[in-house]
């Protein structure tokens, strides 16, 4: 099935940008790996920093307009939809990056099951609305459920093309204007909504015009028209690489949520407003040079030609995510309740004491990030699923006791401990899989 304006694709895909150009045609060489990795680092670093650059501003301007319950009741309505996504995507973008075949002939199948998936999220927001409000105690904004439902229709509808071709074509660029349109959309119209209900009703605002401008950015750069069609063959063969991912999505949603969870349901919506400024603020930066490396690393490590050269390039990940982590931690642990008072108000100081193990908690899981981003490029996501397994299974085990005893700071040392303890291990299966590969 051909795409629908093959000329419009080419500015995203095969345009004459020298990275670009120089990305796709290195691709077997094994002395060109330094260029490819800073040629694409340098896009996924952008675009992970205006991304980053976007919420914490957002965050911090909004911050200073509403309280926290306001964040609180959003993210009880954000977390319970993500969760679902997470619990029901079988991971069939991921699964299309190592594929050999063209890869068109499975983005109807792909863009079906994102639809689906998105309608059932949709769906069992709107009809949990109310028990899910008493579980967060949030009972009278229980309407957040209903206007936050949509909003995974939204996330349903980009363009199936996009995420596996920006993988593939290691033209990390177009993930640097895609998140830009959706910050810049996202922080207009959300000002406007808060500054109009002045409550949490812009930040329902900010998340609709953000989805909403990344949905139509993924069209013009990959405008495939797609079809309502499911091929069980296509989604078999998807799900034969997808379902260690999908696995390990499973047990990632337990280790990055438990904790928001349990503040949510035990300390009320307030408290969990500011265990989710406290974990924003903690996990950057580490988490974000981490994201962008493993972007870069599961394309480069996943093609034929890089044998030496991944060792060198996992050294160099590691090394500069623990630099910037402890830097990052140690300033934060002396200045974060300051930096707290001067940007979004004294009224924010309860996230502080959590902020000061997050920061920590960052740096752990970037080096986890990095490590499953090789594992699945090794071709190896079963041992991605154990790291994310026994991460999951430390956190459901200290979560419920030490935030019910301690709050917030019990919640973030157990995030600490979920995320700390598998390094090893992870490092342990990534040298076992680097063996096995030589």
């Amino acid at each position: 099935m051909a795409i629908a304006n093959p000329e419009r694709a080419d500015r995203g895909a095969n345009t004459d940008d020298e990275c670009a150009g120089r990305s796709q045609d290195v691709t077997n060489s094994e002395t060109s790996w330094r260029a490819v990795l800073f040629c694409g680092l340098g896009w996924t670093t952008a675009a992970r920093a205006a991304g980053a650059i976007g919420s914490v501003t957002k965050y911090l301007v909004f911050a200073r307009l509403l309280r926290p319950l306001d964040f609180g009741i959003v993210g009880a309505a954000s977390l319970s939809g993500l969760l679902l996504l997470r619990l029901t995507d079988p991971s069939f973008d991921r699964a299309l990056v190592p594929q050999e075949d063209e890869v068109e002939p499975y983005l109807d199948t792909v863009w079906s099951k994102m639809l689906a998936q998105g309608t059932l999220v949709a769906l069992t927001l709107f009809l949990m609305a109310r028990p899910l409000s008493i579980f967060f105690q949030i009972q009278d904004s229980y309407r957040v459920f209903w206007t936050a439902a949509p909003v995974f229709l939204l996330m349903a509808a980009k363009s199936p093309f996009s995420t596996g071709q920006i993988y593939r074509s290691l033209d990390f660029r177009i993930s640097f204007v895609i998140g830009v349109a959706e910050e810049i959309a996202s922080f207009v119209a959300g000002l406007a909504g808060i500054l109009w209900f002045h409550d949490w009703r812009g930040l329902i605002v900010a998340i609709y015009a953000g989805h909403l401008a990344r949905a139509v950015s993924t069209y013009w750069y990959f405008p495939y028209r797609p079809r309502l069609k499911f091929e069980f063959s296509r989604a078999k063969k998807m799900f034969a690489y997808g379902r260690w991912v999908t696995l390990r999505g499973l047990a990632q949603v337990a280790a990055g949520n438990l904790d928001r969870v349990a503040v949510g349901h035990l300390l009320g919506g307030i408290a969990l407003g500011e265990y989710q400024m406290a974990f924003r603020l903690g996990e950057m930066p580490a988490t974000e040079v981490a994201n962008s490396i493993g972007m870069v690393s599961f394309s480069i490590v996943s093609r034929p030609g890089y044998t030496h050269a991944r060792k060198h390039l996992f050294f160099l990940a590691v090394s500069t995510t623990t630099l910037l982590g402890i830097l990052y931690g140690l300033l934060m642990m002396k200045w974060g309740a300051t930096m707290i008072v001067l940007t979004v108000g004294e009224k924010w100081l309860g996230s502080v004491p959590a902020l000061r193990w997050l920061c920590f908690c960052g740096l752990a899981q970037g080096l986890l990030t990095i490590g499953t981003s090789f594992l699945d490029g090794l071709g190896v996501p079963d041992s991605s699923f154990r790291v994310a397994l026994i991460s999951a299974l430390i956190l459901a085990a200290l979560i419920y006791p030490l935030t019910a005893t301690f709050g917030a700071v019990g919640a973030a040392s157990a995030v600490f401990a979920s995320v700390l303890i598998p390094i090893p291990i992870m490092l342990k299966l990534y040298c076992d899989a680097t063996r096995v590969r030589e």
